[in-house]
C-alpha cells in the first residue's frame, strides 16, 4: 500500500479529464502503455495508495519505482478517481520520510541532492512522455461525435 500523507509526499501533480468518469482503467492503462514505448528505468506495478488518517481514502494506483537501488524507496503512484462525470487524474511522488519525520534523522538517512536530481528527471520524463499524452487520449476518445444537440 501507497501512503500518501504529507510527510511522505514529495511532490504532486492533479488535473480533471471532464465527462471522462468511467475510463480510469483506459487512463492507468495507457500511462502504462506509454512508459513502456518511452523505456525510462522504471519498473511498474498495480498496488493501492491510501490519503491515511481517520478517513482515510483508498483508490488504486499504478506505482512507477526507478529501478537504481539508490532510488528504490522513491515511488510515484498514479491515480484515476471518477467524480460524478469527471475523472480526477494524477501522481503523488512518495518517500520522502525515511529518516522517521525527525530533522536530526533525515540529515542521516533523507534523501540527498543527488538523487533527488536523478528521481526528478525521471518524474518529469514520465510525466511529460507518458502522462500528459495518455490524459490527450483519454479526452479525446470521451469526446461525443459531432452531430450534437444541435445537429452541427
Amino acid at each position: 500500500m501507497i501512503r500518501t500523507h504529507d510527510a511522505n509526499v514529495l511532490d504532486r501533480f492533479t488535473d480533471v479529464l471532464p465527462l471522462c468518469a468511467r475510463r480510469d482503467e483506459d487512463y492507468l492503462r495507457e500511462v502504462a502503455k506509454n512508459i513502456q514505448l518511452v523505456e525510462p528505468p522504471v519498473s511498474m506495478s498495480l498496488d493501492v495508495m491510501s490519503s491515511g488518517g481517520f478517513r482515510a481514502k483508498e483508490a488504486r494506483c499504478l506505482v512507477v519505482t526507478p529501478t537504481d537501488r539508490r532510488l528504490m524507496r522513491f515511488q510515484v503512484a498514479h491515480f484515476a478517481i471518477p467524480s460524478g462525470a469527471n475523472l480526477n487524474v494524477g501522481w503523488y511522488l512518495v518517500g520522502g520520510e525515511r529518516g522517521g519525520g525527525l530533522p536530526i534523522a533525515n540529515m542521516f538517512g533523507g534523501p540527498n541532492d543527488g538523487e533527488i536530481d536523478e528521481v526528478v528527471s525521471l518524474v518529469r520524463t514520465v510525466h511529460e512522455y507518458a502522462v500528459m499524452p495518455a490524459m490527450q487520449a483519454i479526452v479525446d476518445s470521451g469526446r461525443p461525435s459531432p452531430g450534437g444537440f444541435f445537429g452541427a
